[in-house]
């Protein structure tokens, strides 16, 4: 099913958006199949969410908005050239947007009370 979704995204994506559409259908492509998956194992009783992933969830949903917010209005602000310019200067560009964004998503999780041991797996006992 993932496979027959994905190669219909790329015939829809890869004529307006070029090779960008490949990368979109994939990735969307990817997201279905671990969708797929989440729903299966939920269903079947294999899988059940512990307490606090709804929270846990919650705060990473803000911070990526934050940063995909963050991104978006930096595009209006930073001037970059993306078209003339060479590789290294393409490199430095894309490092500040990545730091960029880094630093947003976790400033954003910490101003949440996030902290790295959330991130710890912690087993049932």
């Amino acid at each position: 099913f993932t496979l027959i979704c994905t190669q219909l995204m790329n015939l829809a994506f890869i004529g307006p958006l070029k090779h960008v559409g490949l990368s979109l259908a994939i990735g969307l492509g990817a997201c279905i199949n671990a969708g797929l998956l989440f729903f299966l194992l939920r269903k079947h009783g294999i899988y059940r969410p512990g307490k606090g992933w709804g929270s846990f969830l919650g705060k990473m949903l803000l911070s990526l908005v934050v940063m995909g917010g963050g991104l978006w209005m930096a595009q209006a602000y930073l001037p970059f050239e993306w078209v003339h310019v060479g590789g290294l200067r393409k490199a430095g560009q894309l490092c500040i947007l990545i730091a960029i964004g880094g630093g947003l998503y976790f400033v954003s999780l910490a101003a949440q009370g996030f902290r790295p041991r959330d991130f710890k797996r912690v087993e049932a006992r």
